[in-house]
């Protein structure tokens, strides 16, 4: 495709610029009226010559293909999308808690899983691992929180011992 384009700006090109040539040395009157009519009419050949060679059903095959491509290319960016908006949710969800047990006093590590609405398709906080050196502690101070801020009720919040 790039190389029929490449040849039809060259055939204009050169046509123009042989126009140009002859309407520069063609003296002012009925003359250049009349080399003004035929560059013209050569121009506009020389634009429309390509597209009676053109394959329409090639054409079309090739029209048909890009948009397949677009298509796969925009479920794959779709897929894509979706699975750093869960990777992003999980995180800033696993930095909150990480913030929430700086400010309490308690070291933690912390890992959030993900899940989709129903409703949207958006992902929110679904559950957590938690583990800290006493976990029971930590519960007792994060819990409430956490399923507060984050919506992850107590009986998806694991608690473990950072030794486990």
């Amino acid at each position: 495709m790039s190389g029929f384009l490449h040849n039809w700006l060259y055939a204009l090109l050169g046509t123009s610029i042989i126009c140009s040539v002859a309407m520069a040395l063609t003296p002012a009157g009925k003359q250049r009226k009349v080399t003004a009519l035929v560059c013209s009419v050569v121009i506009i050949c020389a634009l429309i010559a390509p597209f009676k060679k053109l394959d329409m059903t090639q054409y079309a095959k090739n029209l048909e293909l890009y948009r397949a491509r677009g298509d796969e290319l925009t479920v794959k960016a779709g897929e894509i999308n979706n699975e750093l908006s869960r990777t992003i949710i999980e995180e800033q969800s696993g930095a909150y808690i990480l913030d929430k047990a700086a400010s309490c006093g308690i070291a933690v590590s912390a890992k959030v899983t993900a899940s989709r609405s129903g409703d949207d398709g958006s992902f929110y906080p679904y559950e957590a691992d938690i583990s800290c050196e006493n976990p029971e502690e930590g519960r007792k101070k994060l819990a409430v929180t956490i399923e507060a801020e984050l919506g992850i009720p107590e009986a998806r919040q694991h608690w473990s011992a950072n030794d486990e």
